[in-house]
């Protein structure tokens, strides 16, 4: 880090978005929705900012020479299978590979997005071969987009911090929101039924507790739900979670009068592809960065959570984590544009 500080130059930025696509299909080519009935239920836009010298020609695209890309896409990059023994650079080397010019290699940076969801579409090392034609176009896309070494670019960002509770765990079968309010209300909560219900499990409860595990317990419900309630204030420490936004708040082009911003949301978790585009829509339009800052595990939007998944099983703050981290995000986001900039 401290070497690239050192080395850094004046250079320009280049912002374009690419989408993934199969032209032959019309599908997406790298990324499926895991959890969804239509497997084609993504975010299929991919972001991406290029940094390099304001020497670079647009025409001559093949002799610009080496830059910095960030790509930014709700995909997991991995792409062997999960018993796999191979070692292998993943999506995220298929891109790198794909960017390199003719003289040296560009320095990408993979940030995942909003990805909880969302896996590669198929296994390797067919999608290796994918992943390497998609980045071909992206970086068609993004060396096709020309921004003036004239223009300034000033930077305006800001962080919010919110405190999500004590975390949880609910792992169960049948009737999932029955089992959310029995972790929400605690023991002998949930009228006659609900104490007649945990006065059954108790026994059961006082043999897992006189052995050590005192921060579980089993529970159900007569509407038919059932399973293991884990409080794991213990074993996740961090109840205070940042997010923050970043503005890259461009001048206005002298000939066309136009000015596009660049939006940077980013927060500590994974979150599903439904709730990245919610944040989209009701925030800001831009790069989402997940797993930055900090880790809270996944985050569902709040009728997700409703659903027994891998996803809403890590959602340790309950049903409205997704809501507050995207009440978090709006803040950040009102204060950054409202914030003073420096260049």
């Amino acid at each position: 880090v401290k070497h690239a500080v050192g080395a850094a130059a004046p250079s320009s930025l280049w912002h374009a978005v690419g989408v993934d696509r199969d032209p032959a299909t019309g599908e997406p080519a790298v990324a499926r929705n895991r959890r969804k009935g239509d497997p084609n239920e993504i975010d299929d836009r991919i972001h991406i900012l290029r940094a390099g010298s304001s020497v670079w020609h647009i025409h001559d695209i093949e002799d610009v020479g080496p830059g910095g890309v960030l790509v930014n896409y709700g995909v997991h990059p991995i792409l062997n299978r999960r018993r796999s023994t191979a070692l292998s650079q993943d999506l995220a080397g298929d891109i790198r590979t794909a960017f390199a010019s003719r003289h040296e290699p560009w320095q990408v940076l993979f940030v995942n997005g909003a990805a909880a969801d969302i896996s590669p579409r198929h296994g390797y090392p067919d999608i290796s071969k994918r992943g390497k034609e998609l980045a071909g176009a992206l970086k068609t896309a993004v060396l096709g987009r020309w921004a003036s070494s004239a223009r300034r670019i000033r930077v305006r960002a800001a962080r919010v911090t919110r405190d999500f509770g004590t975390p949880h765990a609910i792992y169960g079968v049948g009737d999932r929101p029955s089992m959310i309010e029995a972790a929400r209300g605690g023991m002998f909560s949930g009228g006659f039924g609900g104490i007649l219900a945990d006065l059954v499990t108790l026994p059961v409860n006082a043999v897992i507790w006189s052995s050590g595990i005192t921060e579980a317990r089993v529970a159900f419900r007569f509407s038919g739900g059932a399973g293991v309630i884990a409080n794991l204030e213990m074993a996740v420490t961090e109840n205070e979670h940042a997010c923050g936004a970043i503005v890259l708040d461009f001048e206005a082009d002298d000939t066309t009068g136009a000015k596009n911003d660049v939006v940077i949301l980013w927060a500590p978790a994974e979150a599903t592809q439904a709730l990245g585009k919610h944040w989209r829509r009701s925030i800001a339009d831009g790069f989402l960065f997940g797993y930055t800052n900090g880790v809270m595990a996944y985050v569902t939007t709040d009728a997700e959570y409703d659903v027994e998944s891998y996803e809403s099983r890590t959602t340790l703050y309950g049903r409205r984590t997704g809501t507050m981290v995207g009440e978090a995000l709006e803040a950040a986001y009102q204060a950054a544009v409202s914030s003073g900039a420096g260049p």
